[in-house]
């Protein structure tokens, strides 16, 4: 895997799902899932990302605040299965209809050109017809 560049933020980085980290391996995402374990250590947690897939997510330094419910991760694609974590944010939201917004990764990945990817993990307004 490349060294992790030091301005994550300026790259483009889709919005993915578990089925899509195999295409983006190396490549800058944004991944959204809820938490379904923190390891004790706090140095990594498995998400479960809208499409039912279980995703490692390790952070460059253990936790030091205990975290649950919904997290957006920017970071690298490591593996299949795994994303080195650059920054997150937990999404306080019970009633987060993680089903209704993979379906919206899923509907903006299949129509690629109506929805382009911008530095901001989301899509360019102006461009979109």
């Amino acid at each position: 895997m490349p060294a992790m560049d030091t301005d994550i933020m300026t790259q483009m980085r889709p919005r993915v799902n578990g089925q899509m980290l195999a295409d983006h391996r190396g490549k800058p995402v944004c991944l959204l899932g809820k938490i379904t374990q923190v390891h004790p250590s706090g140095t990594h947690c498995t998400v479960e990302t809208g499409d039912r897939a279980n995703v490692t997510v390790h952070f460059p330094q253990p936790l030091g605040d205990v975290i649950e419910g919904y997290i957006e991760v920017i970071g690298h694609v490591s593996s299949p299965t795994a994303v080195q974590c650059h920054s997150y944010i937990t999404v306080s939201q019970p009633n987060f209809d993680l089903d209704l917004y993979n379906e919206a990764i899923s509907i903006s990945s299949a129509n690629a050109t109506l929805y382009p990817v911008t530095n901001q993990g989301g899509f360019k307004a102006d461009e979109v017809m």
